[in-house]
């Protein structure tokens, strides 16, 4: 069962299209660049770092939540320890997760809600809900 699904910007400014192949959680090694986001499997939530680097969970295209003062980001990405990071260069702007976590995952999940899971264990969530 997918949990959520890749999207990439279009050019001209047409909206998002979903990428073909990725599907799943958001682990280690995935990351997000500007114009990308994650979607729930039933496509009303999308985390999703726009155009101007500010990242957004939207709920059926309203604004839900997104981090304080982390504007101008250029990358969102599950590191190698398990944290979720977002970053301007190599400037740290905002983060979740704990060391020593490598197997966390991010799941943007159909109710709302985007969370930050260690096996069962719920490491951070975003606290929205459709």
């Amino acid at each position: 069962m997918a949990i959520g699904k890749w999207l990439a910007g279009v050019a001209g400014g047409a909206g998002p299209r979903e990428a073909e192949a990725v599907l799943g959680p958001f682990r280690k090694g995935h990351s997000l660049t500007r114009g990308q986001g994650w979607r729930s499997d039933n496509g009303r939530v999308e985390l999703r770092l726009d155009d101007t680097g500010k990242l957004v969970l939207r709920l059926d295209g309203k604004v839900a939540w997104t981090p304080v003062a982390a504007d101008g980001a250029t990358k969102l990405q599950m590191n190698a320890e398990g944290q979720l990071v977002l970053s301007r260069g190599a400037e740290r702007l905002w983060g979740v997760g704990l060391a020593k976590c490598p197997r966390a995952e991010l799941r943007v999940q159909d109710d709302g809600n985007a969370v930050l899971y260690y096996g069962n264990s719920v490491l951070w969530a975003s606290h929205t809900k459709l």
